[in-house]
């Protein structure tokens, strides 16, 4: 399991048939494309579907990733910072 704050905002995670979270790839930098090529290859899948960063009137984003390479992960829960 890693855990992180991974700080690419312009990734949309999208629930991936219940097996972790996939990223749409229109529009991404070589730098994003690069993190979605990885996980691809090594088979590793990201767990966070709902955004975890917003402040203000900024748009949520999904910066802290959850990643492993298997699928024992059934339920995240995003909590309020402290």
């Amino acid at each position: 399991m890693i855990t992180g704050d991974f700080n690419y905002s312009h990734i949309e995670w999208y629930q991936d048939y219940g097996h972790g979270a996939s990223g749409k790839c229109s529009g991404l930098s070589d730098n994003d494309m690069k993190c979605i090529n990885t996980l691809r290859q090594k088979f590793f899948l990201q767990h966070i579907t709902n955004p975890t960063r917003q402040r203000g009137t900024d748009v949520p984003h999904i910066l802290d990733l959850a990643i492993s390479s298997d699928d024992f992960v059934s339920c995240v829960e995003i909590l309020s910072p402290l």
